[in-house]
């Protein structure tokens, strides 16, 4: 299932990303139309889901939620410029940077993002 999850993000995502993003903050506003869709909300509800069990100690979530994580982060480097260690920093940003932002939409409303997501 998180494999299946991890694809069915990137096939979507894929069509966000045009051109490489000079930083975490071009790539999250890139991506943010596409994950701020309705249609969205399951899947990043699972994701939650799947992310709290794993703070919570669940050592098989645990380890999904790192291996989730991680091909995130190496999956999203081609799509930023600058060197390799720039560009793993700040696909490690972006991935903070959308987990939490969606986090927010879950708990809070579809609106709730908007604010820091304005901000970037």
């Amino acid at each position: 299932m998180r494999l299946a999850l991890g694809h069915q993000l990137q096939a979507g995502l894929e069509a966000s990303f045009s051109t490489p993003a000079a930083d975490h903050r071009a790539l999250v506003r890139a991506a943010w139309p596409m994950l701020a869709r309705d249609e969205m909300d399951p899947v990043f509800a699972v994701m939650c889901e799947l992310s709290g069990l794993a703070a919570a100690g669940r050592e098989s979530y645990a380890a999904g939620a790192l291996q989730l994580a991680q091909a995130f982060v190496e999956w999203l480097q081609p799509f930023l410029d600058g060197d390799a260690s720039h560009r793993r920093a700040e696909a490690q940003a972006a991935v903070v940077l959308v987990d939490a932002l969606l986090l927010a939409r879950q708990l809070l409303g579809a609106d709730a993002a908007l604010g820091p997501l304005t901000s970037l």
